[in-house]
């Protein structure tokens, strides 16, 4: 059963159903926000929690995850503008629960795509905004699906909006507008494992280089092995170069509705770690998954050898993305590319708080309802300007024929 609590633990009064405005009622008028944040005792929802926090627009969160004591001790940094409440959300109705008398919901249960669909349900149940980082491609297309039944609760659900997808679907339609034609779309990214996120970075490495990958080859869907398709890219400094490979990432299957044109969609990924990441690769080939790690009680030991990679060569300090758009630009070969360097919490909790808040001024998503990607709602300039007051910077990696990114 779900629990409601206080910043401290104690219980709180929640909001009578007279307090509940629809996203029919408010998408037009400004108002003070009241957001909930599922997943909000993560590394990334902490930090969503922590740029909204700051904002005028909003009135109060409610940080639901689903660890109590967690959830209480996030909740607590925030003061009398916080609350705290927890449930397993496997269920929509207790899903529901935790959204009641919000305006907008996130969900930063990324690592956890089993839960997205139920929380989706229970936001459309709610009639509120939905922005979630869900980076499974399988579960991606089960939320696109839901598209009629967002659409006839009049509500708007905006999936894959953190780091990648999400940042790097910006990027590649801001890199698109350097080129009159776009032919391919190629994304990398890597997570640093020397953050305060590199446990999850770890987990989420075992879910994304195992089973099979959708791409977009040749103008057509192909599946292929996650974890192969190996080769070196080159992030933004201080990152450098980097060996990924093909993983589960859901960009090829929503960029392909964006660029109806485009012959190739790809997207690769790595810890940074060659020797992790080799392990981390049979380890998902061998069915180890987060869930395996959590039963039998590994990820808390993670925490402790985390460090110790260095031993085998270091890794980047920093986590990285990087999106090349190729195509032509006055009948010429062209190539735009846009990278970004942070921490992977700013850079996934980031977009999304931004898009969040784009919303809630009513900039973005105005008349939209139905199930959305970033890219069809969000205007990349303006993420691309509140990222950069809060530190974050997309830039150009290489000029392009002279086409300013």
């Amino acid at each position: 059963m779900p629990h409601q609590l206080g910043a401290t633990g104690e219980n709180f009064a929640r909001p009578t159903s007279t307090d509940v405005r629809t996203w029919a009622e408010w998408r037009t008028a400004a108002v003070a926000l009241r957001v909930a944040i599922v997943g909000g005792a993560g590394a990334i929802g902490r930090r969503a929690a922590a740029l909204l926090a700051d904002q005028p627009s909003v009135e109060s969160m409610v940080i639901a995850d689903l660890a109590p004591v967690n959830a209480a001790e996030v909740a607590s940094r925030f003061g009398s503008k916080a609350t705290a409440y927890w449930t397993d959300f496997s269920d929509p109705r207790e899903a529901r629960e935790a959204l009641e008398g919000a305006d907008l919901a996130l969900g930063c249960l990324g690592g956890r795509p089993s839960l997205e669909r139920p929380i989706v349900e229970a936001a459309i149940d709610a009639r509120i905004p939905y922005i979630g980082i869900c980076d499974d491609w399988k579960v991606t297309e089960e939320v696109l699906e839901m598209d009629p039944e967002a659409s006839e609760a009049h509500t708007l659900v905006v999936t894959g909006a953190g780091a990648s997808p999400g940042l790097t679907n910006l990027m590649a339609l801001h890199a698109s507008r350097g080129l009159d034609e776009v032919n391919e779309i190629h994304i990398s990214w890597v997570g640093s494992t020397n953050s305060p996120s590199g446990v999850e970075a770890v987990a989420h490495t075992l879910k994304s280089f195992g089973g099979s990958a959708r791409m977009f080859v040749g103008g057509g869907w192909r599946f292929v092995r996650a974890g192969g398709a190996r080769e070196q890219v080159w992030f933004p400094e201080p990152v450098g170069a980097v060996d990924v490979a093909t993983c589960r990432h859901p960009e090829p299957v929503m960029l392909a509705r964006s660029f109806p044109g485009v012959r190739e969609i790809s997207v690769k990924g790595s810890l940074g770690v060659a020797i992790l990441q080799d392990a981390m690769r049979l380890a998902s080939r061998l069915g180890v998954s987060r869930s395996t790690l959590e039963r039998a009680g590994g990820l808390p030991g993670i925490e402790t050898w985390l460090p110790g990679v260095g031993f085998f060569g270091g890794g980047p300090r920093w986590s990285a993305l990087r999106v090349e758009v190729r195509g032509r630009r006055m009948s010429a070969p062209a190539t735009v590319v846009l990278g970004a360097v942070d921490s992977m919490q700013n850079l996934a909790a980031g977009p999304l708080a931004a898009i969040a808040l784009a919303i809630g001024r009513g900039t973005v998503g105005r008349g939209e309802v139905g199930v959305r990607t970033p890219e069809e709602v969000v205007e990349p300039v303006e993420v691309f300007q509140r990222l950069a007051n809060w530190g974050i910077k997309v830039a150009r990696l290489e000029p392009a024929d002279g086409v300013a990114a």
